[in-house]
């Protein structure tokens, strides 16, 4: 996940109760490195993509 300030700050879009996770990239690599800290960050409740 890419942040432009500390993960979890204030200036993000990844702080609070509403998080926002993006799945949809073009390189698939980001795809892959989205999918692997959601799941290592939420558990077993991380959304998947459809037709992973």
């Amino acid at each position: 996940m890419l942040e432009r300030d500390r993960p979890a700050g204030m200036l993000g879009s990844s702080h609070g109760s509403a998080r926002i996770l993006r799945y949809a990239y073009d390189d698939p690599f980001y795809v892959r490195l989205m999918r692997d800290a959601a799941c290592s960050g939420t558990g077993s409740s991380a959304p998947r993509a459809r037709g992973s």
